[in-house]
């Protein structure tokens, strides 16, 4: 008896095969690659001489060699992704790492993201990294940006610089250890704190109106780290969403400060700290050096910055390995 597959497993196999073919003949197929499992990385660079050796001419290049680019930029990946990683030297001495991450059983773009940085000026730049809305709050966003992190680490980089903004951006940021970039953008957010919550307290407890006039009043333009502070503002707020909204357009001075859409979000939130930073836009950094942010990134990721390896934590706050 011949044993007939699933239809299911059927589909399965023919979106690997569909994702292979796609693979075979997009454009920078031609390019040399360096295959993990179902991870891949091309490199290339200004000169256009086909790069024979990706591991080799990685090493000469960045001090790294190809297979180690790629296995941190894919530690921890669930099984059922694949990711592909291009890196290109421009004649410049700049270096462009870019990525999509797909889900090879459903044929879906999971993610992806490129970005710039330099090994003479030691900084990892912004980028523009979307995650798929199907793919939100299981962790793959914070887990690829960990990985970025650690590898911009590896190439002896010094810092990473980022505008914290889109939709949530405020309040993911300072979660992965982030600071305020300087003593002007330092200033900057406590003033809009502050004014914020001037309008806003009217709708917390008054308990929680003393607590965190406290904590407003403590911030300083000296501590870049006070972003955190604000980030523990978690209380609930006991507003309608028109209260909301015109408390929010009386800290902004004038209407329309926010798109329909942010003003949407903004006001549908019901958390303090979600109202306040909901699609703001600050300039953070992460220094690779500052042991503060490392154990803040280490605390929020759960793994080891430099080693990768997961990390728990015991009831004293220690971080131990798992």
């Amino acid at each position: 008896m011949v044993a007939v597959p699933k239809s299911a497993d059927v589909l399965t196999r023919f979106r690997k095969l569909r994702g292979f073919l796609k693979g075979c003949f997009a454009s920078d197929y031609s390019r040399s690659r360096l295959i993990i499992g179902d991870h891949n990385l091309s490199y290339s660079n200004h000169t256009l001489t086909k790069v024979v050796d990706v591991n080799q001419s990685c090493m000469e290049d960045t001090g790294i060699c190809g297979q180690e680019v790629l296995s941190i930029m894919t530690d921890q990946l669930p099984d059922y992704t694949a990711m592909t990683v291009r890196l290109h030297k421009s004649p410049e001495r700049l270096f462009h790492l870019s990525f999509s991450l797909e889900d090879i059983y459903r044929g879906i773009r999971i993610a992806d993201d490129e970005r710039t940085f330099s090994l003479i000026w030691k900084k990892l730049y912004e980028g523009k990294f979307v995650v798929d809305p199907l793919y939100h709050r299981i962790g793959l966003g914070r887990l690829i940006m960990f990985n970025q992190l650690r590898l911009g680490y590896c190439f002896g980089l010094k810092a990473c610089e980022i505008r914290a903004a889109d939709e949530n951006g405020m309040l993911t940021w300072p979660k992965m250890g982030f600071k305020l970039k300087n003593k002007a953008e330092t200033e900057a957010f406590i003033h809009h704190c502050s004014f914020g919550f001037s309008f806003l307290k009217p709708y917390l407890d008054e308990e929680t109106q003393q607590k965190y006039q406290e904590i407003i009043d403590g911030l300083d333009v000296n501590n870049p780290y006070c972003v955190w502070d604000v980030m523990k503002m978690t209380a609930p707020l006991n507003a309608t969403p028109e209260q909301l909204e015109a408390a929010i357009v009386g800290w902004s001075l004038r209407e329309n400060t926010y798109p329909a859409s942010s003003m949407a979000l903004k006001t549908q939130a019901t958390r303090f700290v979600d109202v306040l930073l909901y699609c703001e836009a600050f300039e953070c950094s992460f220094d690779f050096n500052d042991a503060k942010q490392i154990r803040e990134l280490e605390r929020y990721c759960r793994r080891s910055f430099q080693t990768g390896k997961p990390l728990d934590f015991s009831q004293n706050g220690k971080l131990t390995f798992r």
